[in-house]
């Protein structure tokens, strides 16, 4: 993930940290002392580990980092860890990366998801943190859920196996399938024919009963 961060926030963020009174110009000398300091805090608080600087223009700089240790211990992506994480440096934006969809899904979903990249990476880019999780859920429901999963068994059973695969999947990576509701909706209307089919062919032998007595 790219984490694009001035020169000033940062500044800000470091005089916090160091608990130091140093002007801009001050800490920009030994700056690099201080950001590796900072990088090592955001990668022990928050699994985010800086793999290096991709380009710097004036007081702007764009870091890639790893999100990986962002994972819980069931080993899917911690949301509210990895926002903070980036929250906590402050970026002007963040840009998501087409390697980050490998670490956030897996499987039948993450396939599909790096096949759809250049479709929905636009959406991506330029973010902010808050903003991570919603755009990613937005893109994987319209260009990977909302299209038909290859699947190489044409079996009624593989493919059954495969939608809850793919569910169970969505559930894993914290995202909503829109589907659910839908079909929740359609088994409560299913049940209630059924009971009032049901009633009626009570109804209907009651009165044939009256008949054979």
């Amino acid at each position: 993930m790219i984490v694009t961060l001035s020169e000033r926030r940062l500044s800000e963020l470091i005089r916090s940290l160091e608990n130091i009174s140093d002007t801009d110009s001050e800490i920009a000398y030994r700056m690099a002392e201080y950001a590796s300091k900072l990088f090592v805090h955001v990668a022990e608080g928050y699994g985010l580990r800086m793999e290096g600087m991709i380009q710097h223009t004036g007081d702007i700089a764009e870091f890639r980092f790893a999100i990986g240790g962002a994972k819980d211990f069931h080993g899917q992506i911690d949301w509210d860890k990895l926002v903070a994480g980036l929250q906590f440096m402050n970026p002007l934006c963040v840009s998501v990366e087409r390697e980050d969809l490998a670490v956030i899904c897996d499987k039948l979903i993450g396939n599909q998801a790096l096949q759809s990249w250049d479709e929905y990476a636009p959406t991506l880019q330029r973010i902010l943190p808050g903003q991570l999780e919603s755009r990613i859920e937005a893109a994987l429901l319209k260009y990977v859920w909302n299209r038909p999963i290859e699947i190489t068994a044409q079996t009624p059973t593989d493919k059954l196996l495969a939608e809850l695969q793919i569910q169970e999947e969505f559930a894993n990576a914290g995202l909503v399938d829109p589907s659910l509701k839908t079909q929740a909706v359609d088994k409560h209307r299913e049940k209630e024919i059924a009971d009032y089919q049901a009633a009626e062919a009570r109804r209907h032998q009651e009165f044939y009963n009256q008949f054979t007595r």
